[in-house]
């Protein structure tokens, strides 16, 4: 069947309003296996000339391409809740199997298992993102806002969130980053080596300002040792960062499933869900090097708990 723009104009054309769709599919699958040569050029010629019926102009694929990208763009917002709906699913679910894990006395779930969690959070992630784009929701702070819903309040969660337990795993995807940088022969190689190598020195330097002494500063000092300890962290959220656009050049499992966004991207008119994200933000990757470095921070604590004394 063919059809016209005029067509479409005709409120009262309900035929061509629940049909259109259909004049796009493929014919039916028949079994033809007893076919006959004859019997097969007689369908291959009437079929050539109901697909060249069903060919439609330039301005009616138009218009169905209008009609499908408008369709698609308003319901882009439900469809992007409904993906972080499923996020939060995920991790309340993954969060009582690491309970269960604990109650076990073991201090996380294997990597195989945990990786088929982490695929299954970061494919709704994606979706949802792509959603966001296609109803223009394109600007960061707006995506903050809908993903607003996976900010939680409660900082002991936050470390076992599926983002966070990912630390568990640091050594194994710093080996297999490692290998793979050694084994290509890209020119900046040496330089990419010295990045991940470094990255240590980042949680190092983050840990000394957290834990710094500053009893008996005075104003001026303390305002100093403020912007030097947000830099600090601000650093280590970009190195972690470097490291996950590392692994994704070269192939390999990045260490988190997606960037993390520091402190400096806010504004002091940003609305609180902005604000919020970059403080979960924040947590997130603390509570990834806690259970990265589980016994470096401790001792960072425990010397801060010693200082505490005197």
């Amino acid at each position: 069947m063919f059809y016209t723009k005029s067509m479409e104009q005709d409120p009262g054309n309900k035929k061509f309003e629940n049909n259109k769709w259909d004049m796009l599919r493929e014919p039916e699958f028949k079994d033809r296996t007893e076919e006959t040569p004859e019997k097969k050029r007689e369908r291959t010629d009437a079929e050539k000339a109901r697909i060249a019926e069903r060919v439609l102009s330039a301005e009616e694929t138009a218009i169905l391409a209008r009609d499908y990208f408008e369709r698609a763009k308003a319901e882009a917002p439900t469809r992007a809740k409904g993906y972080i709906s499923n996020m939060l699913d995920t991790e309340t679910a993954f969060r009582k199997q690491v309970k269960r894990a604990q109650e076990r006395g073991e201090s996380h779930i294997s990597r195989k298992e945990f990786e088929i969690w982490e695929d299954d959070y970061e494919s709704d992630w994606k979706h949802a993102h792509e959603e966001m784009r296609r109803g223009d929701i394109v600007t960061s702070k707006a995506e903050a806002e809908i993903e607003s819903a996976l900010m939680l309040s409660d900082g002991d969660a936050l470390n076992d969130t599926i983002e966070a337990q990912a630390g568990h795993f640091y050594f194994e995807r710093s080996k297999a980053l490692d290998d793979a940088i050694r084994a290509s022969d890209d020119p900046k190689r040496n330089e990419d080596l010295a990045k991940l190598g470094s990255f240590l020195s980042s949680v190092q330097e983050h840990l000394n300002y957290k834990y710094m002494d500053m009893r008996g500063s005075d104003a001026w000092e303390f305002e100093s040792y403020d912007r030097q300890r947000t830099k600090a962290h601000n650093d280590l959220i970009r190195h972690l960062n470097s490291l996950n656009d590392l692994a994704r050049k070269y192939g390999v499992r990045p260490f988190t499933m997606r960037n993390f966004w520091t402190s400096e991207q806010s504004l002091r008119s940003d609305p609180e869900p902005v604000k919020q994200r970059m403080r979960h933000d924040r947590h997130q990757v603390e509570a990834y090097c806690r259970n990265a470095f589980t016994r470096l921070h401790e001792s960072a604590e425990r010397q801060a708990e010693r200082r505490s004394f005197f």
